[in-house]
């Protein structure tokens, strides 16, 4: 049952790749490709939705005898609303795609990322420690910029600017992790009694930012998460690249985009750290901040 967890991550990149390495001509091949796996990747997801909490553990990588980076996958209740919501909006925003994609002239491009980038967003969220989260993280930054330069040259000031804006957040997130890893000795967020690197994980110490460097952590990685988010002054990406990519791009990417950053953000307020203190008010600051000018 536990291998199911591989499923919503694995089958979106692989028939990505698929899509990416077929004849240019296999466009009607490419569209069922993509309807078939997207309601493939919503009937799992509602699947899991309805099971118990699920985790699964492999060994991927022993940086030091105290630190050991898994393959760790798990499944809260959080978790599973989040992927339902992702393979919903892949969906529907697919159905979307296929008239507007259907002329353009790298629309081999876009089936292939748009499938891969499901794929990553599914690993991200579905992550057990936070090593793995940064690496899904990673990838589905880097797919965005492809993404956001699939009309040309005219596109390339923009995608580059989304690049540094993500590249920022990315950095600032990774500082936060090893930070809080120093003060902790554990990069799980995987609430079961099994860790990357030290019993019970991060969920089960609701950890309250008092010291200086703990502070720090989570501070840094909430501004990876503002990145992600499209929060103010960290928002300048997503109109610099609306003008400059296609319709679709902009409603799928971005929306994934979000909701990463705003599960990280759930994540950090929830399971890893306890905000009841200036940590909470800080967020509120931020928010209101971000809300108000909008209006």
């Amino acid at each position: 049952m536990n291998t199911l967890l591989f499923y919503p991550i694995a089958v979106p990149i692989l028939v990505g790749l698929v899509c990416l390495f077929t004849r240019k001509q296999a466009r009607a091949w490419r569209e069922a490709l993509l309807v078939l796996t997207t309601i493939a990747a919503l009937a799992l997801s509602i699947f899991l939705f309805v099971q118990p909490d699920l985790s699964i553990s492999i060994r991927w990588l022993q940086l030091t005898p105290s630190l050991t980076i898994g393959f760790d996958l798990h499944t809260s209740a959080f978790a599973r609303f989040t992927l339902v919501t992702i393979a919903a909006f892949g969906l529907l925003a697919g159905l979307y795609s296929l008239p507007f994609m259907r002329t353009h002239p790298r629309h081999r491009e876009y089936y292939a990322y748009y499938l891969m980038a499901l794929g990553v967003t599914s690993g991200a969220v579905l992550s057990g420690n936070l090593v793995l989260l940064l690496f899904f993280w990673e990838l589905h930054g880097f797919l965005l910029f492809l993404m956001a330069g699939l009309n040309g040259d005219s596109a390339l000031p923009a995608s580059t600017r989304t690049l540094m804006i993500a590249g920022i957040g990315d950095l600032t997130l990774m500082l936060g992790i090893g930070l809080l890893w120093t003060q902790t000795g554990s990069l799980s967020i995987d609430p079961g009694p099994t860790g990357v690197a030290g019993a019970g994980g991060l969920a089960a110490q609701a950890l309250a930012p008092s010291t200086l460097l703990l502070g720090a952590a989570f501070t840094l990685m909430a501004l990876g998460a503002f990145a992600k988010g499209g929060i103010m002054p960290l928002h300048t990406w997503i109109p610099a690249i609306s003008t400059e990519t296609p319709m679709t791009v902009m409603g799928y990417f971005t929306s994934l985009d979000k909701m990463l950053g705003f599960y990280l953000l759930t994540v950090l307020s929830l399971q890893i750290f306890d905000i009841s203190g200036w940590a909470g008010w800080f967020l509120m600051t931020v928010g209101a901040v971000t809300l108000l000018p909008a209006c």
